[in-house]
């Protein structure tokens, strides 16, 4: 058994301590109780009302309010910006100063802590775009009414956004088409002075015309070879990711495709409106209808292929990542037969028209030099204005883009919290009383008198020693009593109570213990064994603490020879007569003579790494049987339950035990402690004695006191 300090405590320990403190701490705890309620009482009430908001953009186009690049714009499919930073301006003040505004609630913020009132929290529901919106504020109906408020401010927000960024694109474009226009202007009185002063009329010119058709061509050719390739790029990355997704997730779920389908249908509305802002340009047949066709039926297809809500699916559901890559991908091969159909297109077109061209033969190189280079410029603006038409189309259909999945709900109080600050209360009432019961435990813990100390013990009471009243000389040193003195005669009583015992049990070895350090036990065993010495009784008393041995210190003895020599003897597999013979002979080398008659002393001897196992062994029993035999009576001056596991295992070994109790000093519960464990060694107690008793006779139990 490991030893263990007094000092430590186990819940067991602690759950009896709390229960004969049971009043302290029920008032404790009613007393932090009803501070938390009152706390509770003074906090002002909070109300909270949730919304859920399916909001639209994944890429991040742009961050923050800093103007992006028109053409970056142009390039993009979408402005908004990522999930991320959508938190971020639905979380700021001015979003929330918005939505205050639009309902006419004010909004109040604490300028040592910048919190708000009302206060504004958002978080994304899972990877979904989906987020919770929830409004905190000291007033419900301000709660209830930002909450329902924030979708439309939050919508009007981002329209502005878009319609600004458009704005400014289409600014810049025309910045550009109007410096386009004079560079092909420029272009055009340049070669018609060319043509005037170098007469490049009739059949050369119109060579010259052909040529500008032969170079657009090949212009028209490259962009279109150059959308194709982008495009096979596209389908080549996503069939590679497809390719790497499993089309089924092996699980048994239940499909909730609520927000999902919000989703799709929010694109399918967005397709559409651009379908149709696309014919009011071009007809059903070009390629541009043709596009958005492709991806309205690819957006359908996904649409359809999802599970319907509450549907359980066995062993296998489709993989949403599998399903958007596959409509990505059907997308992009959409845009691969539109972009091969414009390339074949382009091709033939600039084949047609290298067949047309005639060869120039005229002598002016700077001439068709010019007429290509006007031909560049002219094909640039055309690129720019068909450009600034198409985004001008995508930026009078914006798109709603954010859509309401849970309306705001009823706001509910949610400070304060009556059972939490209850709880706390209840839960630091408990915590603050366990220092409490505890110093109140060590406060009251000490044996005040012997009868005390015998409840507690429930031992029988073998006798009382009064306290050795300190002088020069005794020190450290044991103090051998007088034999004419009231102190002695205690001893005479203990010596009396002993032998009956003993002679009622057939006891001839005894271990002197102690519940705590500085009980006086090695004082008392000495006196003891000098008692029975005088009595004729023939004793030998012995160091049995091999952990922190003292009693050769104390008589000034030489610490080895000892008793853990006698334990370190090696013990064969066969004891025979020679091996008892030498085990022996070391016993008796180590018993040393005491200025007593008829007593002789044993010191611990040497230190030993294991005690546990020296006194546990088969030496041990050895020597317990050989010692015995020799005296009438053996005294074992063990170690104190401070080390539990020492005097346990010499417990075990010997006839029986003497309990010592210093009354005023000895902890309660080191008794307790002490008797609990030498009952789990199954030990002989023989009995306590009372240690150091001060005073007059009112420290001496009833059972001793005689009637004047």
């Amino acid at each position: 058994m490991s030893s263990r300090s007094q000092t430590d405590v186990s819940l067991k320990e602690l759950g009896i301590v709390m229960r004969r403190q049971i009043w302290w701490v029920v008032g404790l705890t009613l007393i932090t109780l009803g501070m938390g309620l009152g706390l509770a009482a003074l906090t002002a009430p909070e109300y909270r009302s949730f919304t859920r908001l399916f909001v639209a953009g994944k890429t991040p186009a742009f961050q923050g309010s800093a103007e992006p690049d028109p053409m970056q714009i142009i390039a993009s499919p979408s402005p908004i910006p990522d999930v991320p930073t959508q938190i971020e301006v639905l979380q700021g003040i001015d979003m929330l100063s918005r939505a205050c505004n639009d309902v006419g609630v004010t909004l109040q913020q604490d300028q040592a802590t910048l919190k708000t009132d009302p206060q504004i929290v958002v978080r994304e529901v899972g990877p979904t775009s989906v987020l919770e919106i929830a409004i905190d504020s000291k007033s419900q109906n301000a709660a209830q009414q930002v909450a329902g408020q924030v979708a439309n401010t939050y919508r009007t927000y981002l329209n502005d956004l878009v319609k600004k960024q458009s704005e400014n694109a289409v600014q810049f474009l025309d910045n550009l088409i109007e410096k386009q226009r004079l560079v092909v202007q420029d272009l055009g009185k340049k070669l018609q002075k060319y043509r005037e002063e170098n007469r490049v009329t009739g059949a050369e010119s119109d060579a010259f015309d052909r040529a500008g058709r032969v170079t657009r061509a090949l212009q028209s050719m490259r962009d279109a070879e150059a959308a194709k390739k982008a495009t096979d790029e596209d389908v080549a990355s996503l069939e590679a990711q497809l390719k790497n997704v499993p089309k089924y997730l092996d699980e048994d779920v239940r499909s909730t495709n609520v927000e999902m389908r919000a989703k799709l249908q929010g694109q399918l509305a967005d397709l559409n409106s651009e379908r149709e802002a696309l014919l009011t340009r071009y007809t059903e047949e070009a390629d541009q209808v043709k596009e958005i066709d492709s991806r309205i039926a690819a957006a359908k297809h996904e649409m359809a292929s999802l599970p319907t809500d509450g549907q359980l699916t066995h062993s296998k559901h489709l993989n949403q990542t599998w399903v958007t890559l596959d409509a990505d991908l059907i997308r992009a091969r959409a845009s691969q037969a539109a972009s091969n159909a414009a390339y074949a297109a382009r091709s033939q077109e600039f084949d047609a028209t290298q067949k047309d061209l005639v060869t120039f033969t005229g002598s002016q190189g700077a001439h068709l030099e010019l007429v290509r280079t006007l031909s560049d410029e002219t094909t640039t603006l055309q690129q720019r204005l068909k450009a600034r038409e198409e985004f001008i189309i995508r930026g009078n259909g914006v798109r709603n883009q954010v859509t309401v999945v849970t309306p705001a709900t009823q706001a509910i109080q949610v400070k304060p919290n009556w059972y939490l600050y209850a709880l706390g209360g209840l839960i630091i009432g408990l915590i603050g009383s366990i220092p409490l019961v505890r110093w109140r435990e060590r406060k009251e813990d000490k044996v005040r008198t012997a009868d005390e100390a015998y409840e507690i013990a429930g031992a029988l009471p073998l006798g009382h020693i009064p306290a050795l009243r300190a002088t020069a000389g005794n020190g450290k040193a044991l103090a051998k009593v007088d034999p004419t003195t009231a102190r002695f005669e205690s001893f005479r009583v203990l010596r009396s109570n002993l032998l009956t015992a003993m002679k009622d049990q057939s006891v001839k070895t005894v271990m002197v213990t102690s519940a705590g350090r500085r009980e006086g036990k090695t004082d008392l065993a000495y006196n003891l064994a000098v008692a029975m010495a005088i009595d004729g009784k023939k004793v030998i008393l012995v160091d049995g603490n091999l952990r922190q041995s003292s009693l050769h210190t104390k008589l000034g003895l030489e610490e080895a020879p000892g008793l853990s020599d006698i334990l370190q003897v090696a013990m064969p597999e066969t004891l025979d007569d020679a091996w008892h013979k030498q085990f022996q002979d070391k016993i008796l080398e180590c018993v040393r003579p005491s200025d007593s008659e008829n007593m002789h002393l044993m010191t611990a001897g040497r230190a030993v790494e294991a005690p546990v196992e020296a006194l546990s062994s088969e030496q041990m029993k050895e020597f317990h049987d050989f010692i015995r035999n020799r005296y009438d009576l053996v005294i074992f001056d063990s170690a104190s339950f401070v080390t539990p596991a020492d005097p346990q295992a010499l417990a075990q070994v010997v006839d029986g035990v003497l309990v010592v109790i210093n009354v005023g000093s000895t902890k309660k519960a080191a008794i307790r402690y002490a008797m609990d464990l030498l009952r789990q060694a199954r030990a002989r107690v023989l009995g306590v004695v009372f240690n150091k008793i001060e005073g007059s006779s009112d420290h001496i139990p009833h059972f001793y006191r005689q009637s004047g």
